[in-house]
């Protein structure tokens, strides 16, 4: 090759190379235009607290960020902008999931003290209607509290509701078994109604169907609480039975009475008229005391006068009592 010749190719040589460098360093400048875009991106995702799309978008970001190639002497600059950006939402993310998980700790933790509480209150149960509205507190406080992640949820969740499910099923055989009491003893105050109610009818008002009438108030307490809903109903049943029978009495004690002072009265008058007809009795052997001279005779006479007197003052005896007693 004569020098005129290789001087050209060296020419051209540093031409392409020129021209080769010069379309490098355009794709450098667009790769750090490209990932200064990215840069921008990321920098306002950074403080984000949508933590799952965000943490998607990152990613995505990066991937974008690896596609793009070298941008030159800045890339190491540009890398350090978007890891940090990156690094700041990752940090903040991190930090979140580490209150949350203690905050979640801190829910499991006061679960498991509600379970503990729950199961103690249905141990040794003797207030079943007590309990249960325990039971409903503390069910209000577990749903006040929130969760403590699905995992744990169900299982304290499923705890929980075995102790509150134990509890209630208890209680439905208490319930049973309370209800079965309750109608036999609705039967028992029935029966007690339907023979108050016949002795009303009956107008007895001897001293035998007054005792039995009071001793069906002691019966009827002794039987005992029969169920929310009758137990009004029906001692408002028995109570009218019991008032009618009590007040008939009165009323016939009353008109007994009423006869005894008129039959009194009725004695009365007739003493008085009986002291009245010894009176004029006296007066006429009074008159024939002196119309006689003869001394056994006026003996005869005295002796009857003091018979009769001693009658009326008998007799009034008799009234002076009874008028007494009306009183």
């Amino acid at each position: 090759m004569n020098y005129n010749a290789m001087t050209d190719y060296n020419l051209l040589s540093t031409r392409q190379q020129n021209k080769e460098k010069e379309a490098h360093r355009r794709r450098q400048e667009d790769n750090a235009t490209q990932k200064r875009l990215l840069i921008s991106e990321a920098q306002t995702l950074q403080y984000s607290e949508d933590w799952k799309n965000t943490s998607a978008q990152m990613k995505e970001l990066m991937n974008r960020w690896k596609a793009i190639g070298n941008a030159g002497t800045d890339n190491d600059l540009l890398w350090s902008e978007f890891q940090n950006a990156r690094q700041t939402f990752y940090d903040r993310q991190n930090k979140y999931f580490e209150q949350l998980n203690h905050l979640r700790e801190q829910k499991k933790q006061q679960k498991l003290a509600l379970i503990t509480e729950a199961q103690s209150a249905v141990q040794y149960v003797t207030d079943w209607k007590g309990t249960h509205e325990h039971l409903q507190e503390i069910l209000s406080r577990w749903k006040q509290i929130g969760s403590a992640g699905k995992e744990d949820d169900d299982v304290l969740w499923t705890e929980f509701q075995r102790v509150r499910d134990d509890f209630y099923a208890r209680k439905k055989i208490i319930d049973q078994n309370r209800e079965s009491e309750f109608l036999n003893r609705r039967q028992a105050k029935s029966n007690l109604i339907l023979e108050a109610e016949a002795y009303a009818r009956s107008f007895d008002y001897s001293t035998a169907a007054a005792d039995r009438m009071r001793s069906l108030n002691t019966e009827w307490k002794n039987i005992g609480f029969c169920g929310k809903g009758y137990e009004d109903q029906l001692w408002s049943q028995f109570r009218m039975a019991q008032d009618s029978y009590w007040q008939g009495k009165k009323s016939s004690g009353e008109k007994k009475h009423q006869e005894w002072r008129y039959k009194t009265q009725e004695a009365i008058n007739r003493r008085k008229t009986r002291i009245g007809n010894i009176q004029r009795n006296i007066d006429n052997l009074k008159d024939r005391l002196n119309t006689t001279h003869d001394y056994s005779k006026q003996n005869q006479i005295f002796s009857w006068i003091s018979e009769n007197e001693a009658q009326i003052r008998d007799i009034e005896a008799e009234i002076y009592h009874m008028e007494r007693e009306l009183m």
